[in-house]
């Protein structure tokens, strides 16, 4: 077992070493003084696979503890950052860090990201081409990454709980349970994927309802739930709103030795399973690969049945495509083609904004409706003073809900992964007319969204009474405007900058990842700025304008070497 587990680290650093080696010479200057026999030197690999592997340590705690960070402290950091430091308490953070951990980590990423059900081309190459054995390859796979996972986020949560006074002890008991639930996640989803067929969200239409609906659920529990119980307690004031502390149930006895049985059982189901050949057959064979190449990652799977012909005689009409030439008649045909990738994500987007804002309008009928005139007008007040946290608020959650990666994918995946094979196509005039033209789309693609919520923002002012307050009303929506407008921009620029993805559907490039971080850094770091709406969404708009045009000017510059196949 430990031979095999050597053999795996020996082709994965190989692996790594090559890319390093190939990500050095493609440096501009430097790159041309590193020979082709690097590739070659087993001593120079030995030397180097020693500082991959602890770079690999690094990597791994490093992005376990940003996911910590983002989906788990972010949220509390920022209520404590928007309240007074009267009211927020440590009890509360530590009580509410253990509430987002236990949704987000026990029940959703337990069952979600199932390590052995998660396949590649890493594991093609393994159980595929080297033909190791498939039992032992996915359960070294998965006993490995669990309990680096299990490591990494009982040192993480300790840490946090001591920072807010937690209870040692308790943590220790509450991390014991999501180690027991990491194991019955793995068990359960191999079960399912084995019992409807593999994978099976792709099988059986009702469980990918079930499927998607448990993870919305899930995700409205750890971060809806405590906003709405400390937007009643500390907003509105009704101190019978208690934040419920999930570790009462987690650290339980009784819980966690139901936990325990669960999992041992869950472990020998998993050790004991006998279709493991299967498994590499179906979720990391040949066919599944080759599909990774052609279909866009976390793209909406509607585009199997879409072929050439598909498009009906009226769909093709002269209404569609009249007028339309070149490069804007070939994105015509895709975007028409292709719409339903576009038009799932976009209705969701728009179902949920209007959801919302009804509910907003909603809620404030209701209180109006049972509150006296002076009980009401102070609500008002209240409510409205808290609009001026909106706007830097409304920067996360652009950034958070954007289609631009998902659409650059969906363009790369089924439109420029064929022709970037030709020349004329990475010719800067036809660059930046695609630039053009896919802006235009994506910015439409963005609209009923944006109209939903700035019709919201503009009735939820009118109810409160506070229409006289334009200048506040205009930099809401127009800070919505010009984010929907800067986030679609940034994307495509990084696009056509980098073009980071790969034919074999991954993700790479260190420009694309650098600048992926700096725009999740400033996106949250907006959260923490206190400022007048007006100069805010001042900022926004130079940062949006001086954007487009250095993206277009740099997409003129750059692309032509750099948007490519890979």
């Amino acid at each position: 077992m430990f031979g095999l587990m050597y053999q795996q680290m020996q082709i994965s650093y190989a692996e790594k070493i090559n890319r390093f080696i190939y990500t050095i010479k493609r440096i501009p200057f430097f790159g041309k003084y590193i020979p082709e026999e690097f590739y070659a030197r087993i001593s120079l690999k030995r030397t180097l696979a020693v500082f991959i592997g602890i770079l690999s340590l690094i990597e791994d705690i490093f992005y376990k503890f940003i996911y910590f960070f983002g989906a788990v402290l972010m949220e509390v950091i920022m209520i404590a950052a928007k309240l007074d430091e009267d009211k927020f308490v440590f009890d509360e953070a530590g009580i509410m860090i253990f509430w987002i951990f236990f949704f987000m980590n026990f029940l959703l990423g337990s069952f979600v990201n199932s390590r052995i059900c998660a396949c590649d081309e890493n594991d093609y190459l393994m159980v595929g081409l080297l033909r190791i054995d498939a039992r032992k390859y996915f359960l070294i796979k998965m006993f490995k990454s669990q309990i680096t996972q299990i490591i990494y986020y009982t040192v993480f949560m300790l840490v946090a709980q001591h920072i807010f006074d937690g209870n040692i002890k308790t943590t220790l008991l509450y991390m014991s349970g999501f180690a027991a639930f990491r194991f019955i996640g793995e068990a359960l989803r191999l079960y399912l994927n084995d019992r409807f067929g593999m994978p099976f969200t792709d099988k059986n239409k009702v469980l990918n309802v079930l499927y998607n609906a448990y993870v919305g659920i899930m995700l409205f529990a750890a971060y809806g739930i405590p906003f709405i119980l400390l937007f009643t307690k500390y907003v509105l004031e009704y101190n019978v709103a208690v934040f419920p502390d999930i570790s009462v149930i987690a650290a339980n006895p009784a819980f966690l030795s139901a936990s325990v049985i669960f999992a041992i059982a869950s472990i020998r189901y998993i050790v004991t399973y006998k279709n493991y050949p299967f498994v590499a057959k179906r979720l990391a064979g040949f066919n599944t690969i080759m599909q990774q190449k052609t279909v866009a990652e976390n793209v909406s799977k509607v585009n199997k049945d879409v072929e050439a012909d598909d498009l009906t005689e009226k769909e093709t009409g002269k209404r569609i495509f009249e007028e339309k030439q070149g490069y804007e008649y070939l994105n015509a045909i895709f975007f028409e083609r292709h719409k339903r990738i576009f038009s799932k994500p976009r209705k969701i987007k728009t179902v949920i904004s209007f959801i919302l804002m009804a509910a907003g309008i909603v809620a404030i009928f209701i209180f109006k409706a049972g509150s006296t005139a002076k009980e009401f007008n102070a609500f008002a007040d209240d409510l409205w003073k808290a609009m001026d946290n909106i706007i830097t608020i409304l920067v996360f959650i652009m950034y958070c809900i954007t289609s631009g990666r998902n659409i650059t994918k969906a363009l790369f995946y089924n439109c420029d992964h064929s022709l970037l094979k030709y020349g004329y196509y990475r010719k800067p005039e036809a660059i930046l007319k695609n630039f053009r033209i896919r802006l235009r789309f994506m910015l439409k693609n963005e609209l009923p969204m944006v109209l939903v919520l700035c019709v919201g923002f503009i009735i939820d002012t009118f109810l409160l009474g506070k229409i006289d307050q334009w200048a506040k009303l205009l930099s809401i929506i127009g800070c919505i405007v010009l984010l929907s407008i800067f986030y679609s921009v940034m994307y495509l620029c990084m696009y056509y900058i980098f073009q980071p993805y790969t034919e074999g559907g991954k993700e790479t490039g260190v420009g694309y990842s650098i600048c992926k971080g700096v725009i999740y850094i400033a996106s949250y770091s907006c959260l923490q700025i206190d400022t007048i709406p007006q100069y805010f969404v001042s900022i926004v708009l130079v940062v949006t304008v001086a954007g487009l045009i250095a993206g277009y000017a740099l997409a003129y510059l750059m692309a032509p070497k750099h948007f490519v196949l890979k």
